[in-house]
């Protein structure tokens, strides 16, 4: 959708909690924003110094049916123009149950229809890449534990940006980010950065993976990274 509005009323209506237990066990951080909590900030965690809530975009229901009236009403549509919309999920039996999932919560807490379609991960690829879909079920990694990672998945010339959304601003501001040498003025920019995607909202945030580790007490010197595999 073209209109963040609609953008924003639909990740408020899904439940992250309910999600959060069927599918991850219980072992995952409610997404309210891009950046997770254990990425370093100036001072502490980027979370603690800029906290998530501040962007107003938890789980509710009747923000989020008002929202997605206005969005309609800003671009001449009604409910009646929303026909045979798709969410594409990859062809394997989790995917599939939080597609119908996000069917449930958007038909619920938005009187949205929407239809689930699995596919192959070749032709899901080859769709994605042609952007020729409506919505899509992804998760989303990082290799470095760095705000600019996490920020950097939507310039406009990353692979991982499938959904065809740009900004000028952000995308100069990303950069002054990346090349400020002072760490407190470099992490304020991220903030401001980050500030930008939650106006527009791409995507719809739902949760941070958490992963558990155990370790024997005889090793010594290890290791671990605290950024997880999938966001």
């Amino acid at each position: 959708f073209s209109n963040k509005k609609i953008r924003k009323a639909i990740a408020m209506a899904i439940n992250k909690e309910v999600f959060i237990e069927l599918f991850q066990s219980g072992e995952a951080e409610k997404a309210e924003s891009f950046i997770p909590k254990n990425i370093s900030g100036a001072n502490k965690s980027f979370r603690d110094e800029y906290k998530q809530s501040k962007y107003g975009m938890s789980y509710n229901p009747t923000n989020a049916k008002t929202r997605f009236q206005e969005g309609l009403s800003e671009m001449g549509m009604s409910f009646t123009s929303l026909k045979n919309l798709n969410l594409l999920v990859k062809s394997n039996e989790t995917d599939i149950k939080i597609g119908n999932f996000i069917k449930s919560q958007l038909r619920e807490n938005l009187n949205l229809d929407i239809a689930v379609k699995s596919e192959t991960s070749q032709m899901r690829s080859q769709i994605l890449g042609s952007r020729d879909y409506d919505f899509t079920f992804e998760s989303y990694s990082s290799d470095v534990a760095d705000i600019s990672s996490y920020l950097g998945n939507w310039t406009s010339n990353n692979y991982k940006n499938i959904t065809g959304w740009s900004n000028l601003e952000y995308e100069i501001m990303l950069k002054n980010g990346l090349q400020e040498k002072d760490l407190k003025k470099r992490v304020e920019i991220f903030s401001k950065s980050e500030e930008i995607l939650m106006d527009e909202l791409p995507i719809a945030p739902i949760s941070f993976s958490r992963k558990s580790i155990i370790i024997k007490d005889r090793l010594e010197g290890v290791k671990i990274s605290n950024i997880s595999k999938e966001l």
